[in-house]
């Protein structure tokens, strides 16, 4: 066979040396010499990718985008095959380096089984790294989005790649996502910027242009199905990212809040009622809630946003009339005769300011936080966890410890959002 040109070779022959060899670096050991005769860009950078990444800034502009070709044709080939995991690894960073947007329609393929997290972290990367707004990377994303692979741990870095490859329908993203974001929350520890980190970028992604006052419309409307963790970082948190402003009845004005100078007018008057119901939701509601142990229940009390009293009392309603009557300013006395049911052990009991008393059995309160949440130390952890700016450390602790307690406390974070 004659000698591999690097700079005149077709695709099929450049596809046949980088397969070929690969295969003597990886599976024969056979080092540098693998790739004669280019041997002498091997082995002196940190990773082979960087090495063949040297290769390709040598050759004209023809050359490289055969090379992007044929890497392409031998991760559709070999994309799958398991015993050629650290080929399909330097093929894909390798993509990556030299900006090979040819792999985005076979990224999809190398996911060969729903738990090759390894294999799935590298196209997720690979993919996110060559956002672009074009209908491969799109189509990339979109495919890995719906993969049986795909798990909610990823969910933020996909929804901002998305909107970087299609900005335009920012919204549509943000709704496909909700579920998986969701959840995500339920997965990241107190501590984590997170999720200021996706809403900054999926704001840099679509530019304030894009925030029409039709799409925030939508997003307000939406906000109680999942996506309020990025109505919260854009506009209710004590450090949101943007500014909502109405300079008059007919006009209202967005603005960065780090940097004023950066703002955009929409098209007419956008209605911020509900911004302002979110930052009073948590604020206009009491809510108590039992949950009955063996000798005693745990009961729960949420008021102004705060998770403020958690604590076991005797189990008897004349103990959880006099806890009620010593926390509830306007508590009614009528209410008490919902107390004396049978399934007393699961009675909650809401108040709000401007609305009538709420009561509900156990089976009414499970369905109301979420009957599908194994009570486990787990579950109750990850359940928690977007609420932990509304419950003290030690209540937190309480919670997730005792599964009576956890039950009270979700009931009771739960009649604040879940009861009119």
């Amino acid at each position: 066979m004659p000698t591999f040109d690097a700079n005149n070779a077709d695709t099929r022959r450049i596809a046949e040396w980088l397969e070929t060899a690969l295969d003597g670096y990886i599976k024969d050991d056979m080092g540098r010499w693998a790739f004669r005769p280019l041997e002498k860009y091997i082995g002196t950078r940190d990773d082979l990718a960087d090495d063949l990444c040297a290769i390709y800034d040598t050759l004209a502009a023809p050359a490289q985008a055969r090379w992007r070709t044929a890497i392409r044709d031998v991760l559709t080939i070999h994309g799958r095959d398991i015993s050629r995991r650290e080929t399909i690894r330097v093929l894909v960073s390798f993509a990556v380096l030299i900006r090979s947007a040819e792999v985005l329609e076979v990224l999809p393929g190398i996911l060969s089984t729903p738990e090759d997290s390894e294999l799935l972290d590298l196209a997720i990367g690979a993919a996110t790294a060559l956002a672009s707004q074009t209908e491969a990377s799109r189509g990339c994303l979109e495919q890995i989005r719906t993969s049986p692979s795909f798990t909610p741990d990823y969910a933020g870095l996909v929804l901002v790649a998305l909107c970087h490859a299609d900005p335009d329908n920012w919204l549509h993203h943000v709704k496909d996502l909700a579920l998986p974001m969701r959840r995500l929350i339920g997965l990241l520890p107190p501590e984590s910027t997170a999720l200021r980190f996706y809403a900054s970028n999926i704001l840099d992604a679509i530019s304030l242009s894009r925030l029409t006052r039709s799409s925030l419309s939508h997003l307000f409307a939406g906000a109680t199905d999942g996506p309020r963790w990025l109505l919260h970082e854009w506009f209710l948190g004590d450090n949101s990212l943007l500014r909502c402003d109405r300079p008059s009845a007919t006009s209202t004005r967005l603005t960065l809040r780090s940097d004023d100078t950066v703002s955009t007018e929409l098209d007419g008057s956008l209605d911020t009622a509900v911004l302002e119901a979110e930052k009073a939701r948590a604020l206009d509601k009491t809510a108590i809630a039992w949950a009955r142990g063996s000798d005693e229940i745990w009961v729960a009390l949420y008021m102004s946003g705060t998770l403020s009293v958690l604590t076991p009392i005797e189990l008897s309603q004349e103990a959880i009339v006099a806890f009620v009557r010593s926390h509830v300013d306007d508590f009614r006395e009528q209410n008490t005769s919902h107390w004396q049911s049978a399934k007393f052990g699961g009675l909650v009991f809401s108040l709000s300011m401007d609305s009538t008393p709420y009561t509900a059995l156990n089976d009414d309160l499970l369905a109301l936080w979420d009957r599908s949440v194994p009570n486990e130390l787990t579950e109750r952890l990850r359940y928690l966890n977007p609420y932990r700016s509304d419950i003290p450390p030690h209540f937190r602790r309480t919670a997730i410890n005792d599964r009576h307690a956890f039950s009270a406390t979700a009931s009771a974070i739960a009649l604040t959002q879940g009861v009119s």
